[in-house]
């Protein structure tokens, strides 16, 4: 398997939690299959951005959810915008 990169670990998981709607770091780290610990450094980092916001969650006392800010949801489309004019030109 490739190593992904900074930015396609961004792209994965700013598109998990867009078909999600909500979700919580644990689940996120198995669907994106990443660490527990990195998944909630680069969710901390994504969040002081204001890409994503956290909502206390309905199941679970105490516990949260992520989901995107519409900011979030603006750079999603653009990353994936980028994303197919790079394979366009056969540079991804």
């Amino acid at each position: 398997m490739k190593k992904r990169n900074r930015l396609e670990l961004v792209l994965e998981m700013l598109e998990v939690i867009n078909e999600e709607g909500e979700i919580n770091p644990t689940k996120l780290s198995l669907k994106v299959n990443l660490s527990y610990d990195r998944v909630k450094r680069i969710l901390n980092e994504l969040a002081e951005k204001g890409l994503l916001m956290t909502v206390p969650s309905d199941e679970r006392k105490g516990s949260v959810v992520i989901a995107l800010t519409p900011k979030g949801a603006n750079l999603l489309r653009e990353l994936r915008r980028l994303k197919s004019l790079l394979e366009d030109y056969g540079l991804l």
